[in-house]
């Protein structure tokens, strides 16, 4: 009997030893140790090459919000009616310089997204660093709207019979003009909020599109004077493209730097 109630004393002892043990918090050297091996792990070219530059813009299609490709198809679905009715009408043909603002701010929720939400600190802790994830977003939207948009070229000369010279002029200008705006305003290390840069493509297109209401100022465009335009739109277009995968990642890099995230 005593020997039943001694090793009874054993067990129950051994049990409290091992709870307590089961309570023991990891020390704040352990967890360290843990969080450098894993981002050693997550920052290692082995990991890097699972998946290629071209797989990640593919998985960047995916997993944006195809509500916007949506409503820009929508869009020009009602710029080909437009069309339709305008009748050859040139002063109508000219008011879609509206739409292709509305074409081009679509874009700006979904590029705006991540610095809304504060979800920077997460893309940061990625494979692909902050400069390749916005180049990824921005050659997706880039290759999605071209497509659409040069399936609408297409439907606009062959079935409206309405010039390529034309379409380029009313709508793909415009377009440009947008997306030189949007750029400026994303690449700033000035924060403008979504909904100011979307006033502002708005105003500048319909400052445009009273300029070529106005029969003696739009004839007054010479070719010389549309190519011109159009060069130095793109060129400032690729420039502020180019500025903020440079400057305004490393700018926003250095902001989640300041919260503690190396």
């Amino acid at each position: 009997m005593k020997q039943m109630n001694f090793s009874e004393d054993r067990l129950e002892k051994f049990l409290k030893n091992v709870n307590k043990q089961n309570k023991q918090k990891p020390s704040k050297e352990a967890i360290d140790s843990l969080v450098l091996k894993a981002r050693e792990l997550i920052n290692s070219k082995d990991n890097e090459s699972r998946i290629g530059f071209i797989e990640f813009i593919i998985i960047q299609v995916r997993i944006m919000k195809k509500e916007w490709w949506l409503a820009q198809t929508f869009l020009l679905f009602i710029a080909a009616k437009w069309l339709s009715i305008s009748d050859g009408e040139a002063y109508v043909q000219r008011g879609l310089s509206i739409i292709a603002s509305l074409f081009v701010i679509l874009v700006i929720p979904e590029l705006w997204r991540n610095i809304e939400n504060k979800s920077i600190e997460i893309e940061e802790t990625s494979i692909f660093n902050l400069q390749k994830i916005y180049a990824a977003k921005l050659i997706a939207f880039g290759f999605i709207d071209t497509t659409i948009l040069t399936l609408f070229c297409i439907y606009a000369v062959q079935m409206q019979e309405i010039m390529f010279e034309d379409i380029l002029k009313q709508f793909i200008f415009p377009i440009m003009i947008a997306s030189m705006i949007c750029m400026k305003a994303f690449s700033g290390r000035k924060y403008f909020n979504q909904l100011i840069t979307m006033i502002i493509c708005i105003a500048v297109n319909m400052v445009w599109m009273m300029i070529v209401l106005n029969e003696y100022i739009y004839l007054k465009i010479t070719p010389f004077v549309w190519v011109v335009m159009f060069s130095t739109s793109i060129l400032l277009t690729i420039y502020y493209i180019k500025k903020a995968l440079h400057n305004n990642i490393s700018h926003l890099e250095v902001k989640i730097n300041e919260f503690g995230f190396e």
